[in-house]
């Protein structure tokens, strides 16, 4: 395993209103003619490790593609978050095209602070628990991946959260629509042969965590809110800690922990794992 790539950013939206606020310009489909059923992470043990195995998602067709009732859709984006989703992709193009052209397990991870401006990306509006649903799940992280549970209702994930702390995913996080739904329909477009898992991690200081486990795939991780302790590498010494705006680039099985410190307390990061799908690669060829 290479070293940890420090890189410097950054990158500012353009000073001024928070754009993402406006009129709806309607739905974006997933597809003309499909939709994405299920998907989202797993976490299990392979050979005493701790594993993040991305799940893709079932692909459902429509007998007409037409018929423009049956195209499913996330919730509408208003222009300005259309346009954030567009900015983000745009910034990160490049370290998505780095990342998917490395070894798995060879390449080291990349560090980039303040890769995006710190106060607009810790102002970016996030998805409220009310957004939870059969499709966008939460997992709450358990003592061991046994017990690690599944939530689709709001009610039920704080009380069990309240009885046994842990960090929460937010499984299909895009699904919710906004920003974050607007980056991944663009991100999804420029990789026709890719699904796109998003997941939003949230956690405060003594939560439970995953401990120390390896990614199947690569991905992308945003920070948004509070700070977050990381440890990478076979031996563990490589230490950094990000704050909103910062980016991190996790190669295929990169060793990683990671820890929520008590100043500030709390900790939002988003997670892009790329999956090369089996179906969309058969559909391209």
């Amino acid at each position: 395993m290479g070293e940890l790539l420090v890189l410097q950013g950054a990158r500012a939206f353009p000073k001024g209103k928070l754009i993402g606020v406006g009129e709806p310009i309607g739905p974006l489909p997933i597809s003309h003619n499909q939709e994405k059923v299920g998907g989202g992470v797993d976490y299990r043990r392979v050979n005493g490790e701790r594993v993040c195995i991305p799940i893709q998602p079932t692909i459902r067709y429509f007998p007409e593609p037409g018929d423009k009732d049956s195209y499913p859709s996330r919730p509408p984006a208003s222009p300005g978050e259309i346009i954030i989703g567009s900015f983000l992709t745009d910034s990160l193009s490049d370290q998505i095209a780095q990342l998917l052209h490395r070894q798995s397990g060879r390449a080291p991870a990349t560090y980039i602070p303040g890769f995006f401006d710190p106060e607009w990306a810790a102002s970016l509006p996030l998805p409220s628990q009310r957004d939870v649903s059969s499709v966008q799940n939460v997992v709450l992280v358990g003592d061991t991946v046994d017990s690690d549970r599944r939530f689709t209702d709001p009610e039920g994930l704080q009380e069990a959260y309240a009885e046994a702390p842990g960090t929460r995913l937010r499984i299909n996080v895009d699904h919710a629509g906004g920003w974050l739904g607007a980056m991944g329909e663009r991100i999804s477009g420029r990789l026709p042969t890719y699904d796109i898992v998003s997941t939003l991690y949230e956690s405060n200081h003594g939560d439970r965590t995953f401990g120390r486990h390896r990614d199947a795939a690569p991905g992308i991780a945003f920070h948004l809110r509070g700070g977050k302790e990381w440890t990478m590498g076979e031996d563990g010494d490589q230490r950094i800690s990000t704050n909103p705006g910062d980016v991190v680039v996790l190669p295929a099985g990169v060793e990683h922990d990671v820890f929520t410190p008590a100043d500030p307390g709390h900790s939002t990061h988003v997670l892009m794992t790329f999956v090369e799908s089996t179906h969309k690669a058969i559909s391209q060829n």
